[in-house]
């Protein structure tokens, strides 16, 4: 198993922002966002 596949990812759109905005709890705070919603992934 990747390490990368042990931890929650979540992906939503933003219609405040108009892009995709992704997290990871419990990884990191904060986040990342895009308008691509596979990079965001």
């Amino acid at each position: 198993m990747k390490e990368s596949a042990r931890y929650v990812k979540i992906i939503e759109w933003s219609f405040e922002d108009q892009c995709f905005v992704g997290s990871a709890p419990g990884l990191f705070y904060g986040g990342c966002h895009g308008s691509d919603e596979k990079q965001v992934f």
